[in-house]
Parts: structure tokens; sequence; C-alpha cells
């Protein structure tokens, strides 16, 4: 039973018995087998039909049959973290992740700390997700899925750190260039210098700040090929300095709006 040869263990206990009927511990151990065996046909029922609550029932009754029976209740702990998970927003992310620590504090396998590496996916808690798959490839560099969720964690942790211009402009991912340039227009306006003339220092920076920003926004946004790499979690900042300095292009101040300002192929007056 505990290298999981379920079906070898029937035939040792039940010849044991048929030698010696009234043996105690053989029976018991026999009636603990055919509990195992129901609630482990139920358990895998459930999880085929994405049953997540029977899942968990199942997987925490069975957990007891075999308490030091660490290969099977590893990954017994493994099932009820990704039930927790697939429950999603029927039952609260803390609740989640403490049955997911539970899996990873049992057994630390691969396999606990990918699915916590996906709990907090969902949760889009990358940098926490990356943590996670950096553990599972470190336990298991041969499996490929592994290195491929690692991967993908890092691409979104990095697109989480960065700064999100679609929020900076108030606008929808999908904008079209007609709302975006009229998008930019109230944002510029709004944080303008000439604005906050009578302003104190600091909110004087702080708008300073904010109208950098509607700029920067809107020159990568507004051009085709730098928003489509940027959507693809591509560093485009860079790009666009490196090459407004190649062009001599700068925003510069002085009246309202700045005299000789541009943004995104329009001049803004």
């Amino acid at each position: 039973m505990y290298i999981e040869e379920v079906d070898r263990a029937k035939k040792h206990f039940k010849l044991g018995l048929k030698l010696q009927p009234e043996h105690k511990h053989l029976k018991l151990a026999f009636k603990n087998y055919k509990k195992f065996k129901k609630g482990n046909d139920r358990a895998e029922k459930a999880l085929r039909k994405k049953n997540w609550r029977v899942v968990m029932q199942e997987y925490e009754e069975l957990l007891g049959i075999y308490p030091f029976n660490d290969r099977y209740n590893g990954g017994a702990f493994v099932k009820i973290c990704l039930a927790a998970r697939r429950l999603g927003k029927r039952m609260k992310f803390k609740e989640q992740l403490d049955i997911c620590n539970e899996a990873v504090d049992y057994s630390e396998s691969a396999e606990s700390f990918a699915e916590r590496g996906r709990l907090y996916g969902q949760a889009s808690k990358w940098e926490m997700a990356q943590r996670n798959w950096e553990q599972a490839v470190r336990r298991n560099e041969q499996h490929r899925p592994y290195r491929e969720e690692l991967e993908r964690a890092k691409r979104e942790w990095k697109k989480q750190r960065r700064k999100d211009y679609y929020k900076i402009l108030n606008v929808k991912k999908y904008v079209q260039p007609k709302k975006l340039k009229k998008a930019f227009r109230k944002c510029a306006i709004k944080y303008h210098p000439d604005k906050h003339a009578k302003a104190s220092d600091e909110e004087k920076e702080i708008a300073e700040d904010k109208y950098k920003e509607c700029v920067e926004a809107n020159d990568i946004l507004s051009d085709a090929d730098l928003r489509r790499r940027y959507d693809a979690g591509e560093d485009v900042l860079e790009t666009l300095q490196g090459g407004n300095q190649n062009r001599g292009h700068h925003h510069q101040g002085g009246g309202f709006p700045f005299h000789g300002f541009h943004g995104g192929g329009f001049r803004f007056n």
C-alpha cells in the first residue's frame, strides 16, 4: 500500500486472511485497504467530473487512513490544493493559499510548488508565482511545462512592474486612435504645469510627473509598432527615448500648452 501497489496489496491481504482468518492486525489492514480503495475511487471520479468540493472532501478523508504514507499523502495534498484553486472566487484567496501552503510544507515537492505557483498566477500575484515556479523547476529540471510556466510568470511580473499606460490615459486596451487622442488631450490639459502655476512646489512636482506620464503613454500607444510591442510585454521605453534623441525630438516648456509640443504624431495646440 505504501508504494501504491494497491492490487498486489489486496492479494497479500486476502492470502494472509485465508491462512489466519482471525489475525487482528491483518483484518484491520484489510479494512483500511477497502476504505482507502473506495475513497480513492470516489476522489478520482470527482476529479474527472471537476466536482472540486467533493475532491477536497474525499482526499482530506483519505489523508487519515495512512498517515505515514508520505508518497501518497503528498500527492493528495497537491490535489486538495488544485481543487481549492479551481474553486476560484467561490473560496477566499487566503483560504486557498493556506491549503496550498500545507501541501508545500508537507512534501516540498515540485508538484506542490507548481500548484501554488498556479494559484498565485491566477490571482495575478506574479512575483510570488515566479518564485514558486523557480522552486518547481529546481526540483524537476527536465519537466518542460514547468520551465514554460516559469518563463510566463517572469514575463507577467515584468509587465506588472512597468507603467500601465492605458490606466494613465484612462482608456481601455483596445482604444481606437481617435479616442486615444481625446484622452491624451484631457490628461495633458489636466496636468499641464501652467494649470498649476499657483500650486505649492510639491503639487507642481506631482503635476509635472503626471504630465510627463501622459506624454510618455501617448507616445507609446499612438505608435502602432511600439504599442504592439508594449502589449506583448516588451520594454519599449528605452526604444522610445533613444528614438527621440536621434530625431532631436524633445518636449520643452513655456506657454500653455508647451510651445513646440508634439505627441504621437500630432501637434497639441
